[in-house]
């Protein structure tokens, strides 16, 4: 039987995302942004563009559905309209599939809060298009059009991948490890009203940066467990009082989960309680692989029931 630790370092091999979508994810953002780059009509400002969200940090997991990236706005005097802009930013990207030779790819735009969404439904793969002001430049705070609100707001997404970096790096790189065993747990658990990507690793970078959850000569199962353990403390409070808890963006401090709802919160804390009543972690050293996938799925036990197999019958082969 294989270590618990080793069952870890597998099911994380297990929710990498594949070969081919990898390369999926870099081919259309580079095709696109390229596109916007040369367009005449919608004028970008230098950098032009930058990727940004979870394929760029290195948090992704399973199949790569999508990706971010920020593309600059040039302009002077006074800002664009946040509405008019993202009106501009849509009809720019109606030509795509024309002007790059996507003739068999079906295409759908969709006008979002702070973005343009342009789904390639041949791939199963969709961009979010996030245009951005550079008030000081691209290693400070930026400004995106938010269409609800009517105005630009700040953003700092360049710097919280770098903090992000920063941090996994001091923690001897267990913090994006520890993303993406959260996020797939989230995919796993909650069928409905899952918190988004975006929040768990602001909990997680919260969490660690703050010292709440340490990493040195932790294994992943201790830090999953502790994870655990420091959001319920956290959030506790407000299973009785009510409301739904706050969670800071790590760079601008604002809150992230500001429209989490109250049964969606109730939903995400019910969905390690169940598991880990009245037990100290939410498995067992000595658990079965069947115990294991009711935590994590079959991604956990699959490949490390071939391995301990593979090594069973290499044992029998060595010379007595």
């Amino acid at each position: 039987m294989l270590a618990l630790s080793e069952y870890f370092n597998e099911f994380l091999s297990n929710i990498e995302p594949p070969e081919h979508r990898t390369a999926v994810a870099k081919e259309i953002p580079d095709d696109v942004r390229r596109y916007l780059k040369d367009n005449e009509t919608f004028e970008t400002a230098e950098p032009h563009s930058r990727l940004t969200g979870s394929y760029k940090r290195h948090t992704a997991v399973h199949n790569i559905k999508d990706v971010d990236f920020l593309v600059f706005v040039s302009y002077e005097g006074e800002k664009p309209e946040p509405a008019d802009l993202l009106k501009s930013l849509r009809a720019t990207l109606d030509d795509l599939p024309e002007a790059l030779g996507y003739g068999g790819r079906a295409q759908t735009l969709y006008g979002q809060r702070r973005s343009v969404r342009v789904e390639f439904d041949y791939e199963d793969f969709h961009l979010d298009v996030v245009p951005a002001l550079i008030p000081n430049g691209i290693d400070e705070v930026l400004l995106v059009p938010d269409r609800e609100w009517g105005k630009w707001v700040d953003s700092h997404p360049l710097g919280y991948g770098k903090a992000l970096s920063e941090l996994n790096i001091a923690s001897g790189k267990k913090v994006v490890p520890l993303v993406k065993i959260f996020k797939h747990w989230r995919t796993f658990q909650m069928q409905r009203n899952r918190p988004k990507s975006y929040w768990l690793e602001c909990l997680i970078f919260r969490h660690v940066d703050r010292g709440w959850v340490t990493t040195d000569g932790k294994s992943y199962a201790e830090l999953f467990t502790d994870v655990l353990r420091s959001i319920r403390e956290r959030f506790q409070d407000k299973i009785s009082e009510g409301g739904v808890p706050k969670i800071p963006d790590p760079m601008l401090g604002h809150n992230v989960a500001f429209n989490w709802e109250r049964t969606a919160f109730e939903s995400f804390m019910r969905g390690w309680k169940s598991r880990s009543a009245g037990r100290s972690v939410p498995w067992k050293r000595t658990e079965s692989s069947s115990t294991r996938r009711l935590s994590f799925g079959r991604r956990c036990s699959a490949r490390s029931t071939s391995l301990t197999r593979q090594r069973s019958v290499s044992a029998r082969r060595q010379p007595g």
